[in-house]
């Protein structure tokens, strides 16, 4: 998927999410690996993701999909991707617009409820 055009071109034509993340983790075995995120981030930015150099989403479809997939890992590997993910934003109104527009709320709702240790608010 990472080196063929054609195969991404077609991932992201596909209009049906459920079935595309059904099918990631079918052929992940329920457990993500950092390839596929890796595929997605550069499928999320039209080249090869780089944090600092090429970080702007073009394709926001893939966001979704990316933090629906962070349910089916460690919390660790959650946490390293959301970090990933809220830098690219913070450095982005154009990031933070794509996020918008596909109602990453939702999304970080959902992963919160699993992760729980991580995103537990403190009182002081």
């Amino acid at each position: 998927l990472s080196r063929n055009t054609d195969l991404q071109l077609k991932f992201l034509s596909h209009k049906n999410q459920s079935s595309l993340y059904k099918g990631i983790l079918y052929y992940e075995e329920n457990q993500p690996h950092e390839d596929i995120y890796n595929i997605l981030l550069d499928i999320m930015v039209d080249g090869k993701f780089d944090a600092e150099t090429n970080n702007t989403i073009k394709n926001p479809r893939i966001i979704p999909l990316f933090f629906d997939l962070c349910l089916h890992t460690t919390t660790n590997e959650a946490q390293k991707y959301i970090k990933l993910f809220i830098t690219i934003c913070n450095e982005s109104l154009s990031n933070r617009e794509a996020c918008s527009s596909v109602q990453l709320i939702h999304r970080i709702l959902k992963i919160s409820k699993k992760y729980s240790e991580f995103t537990q608010v403190k009182s002081f």
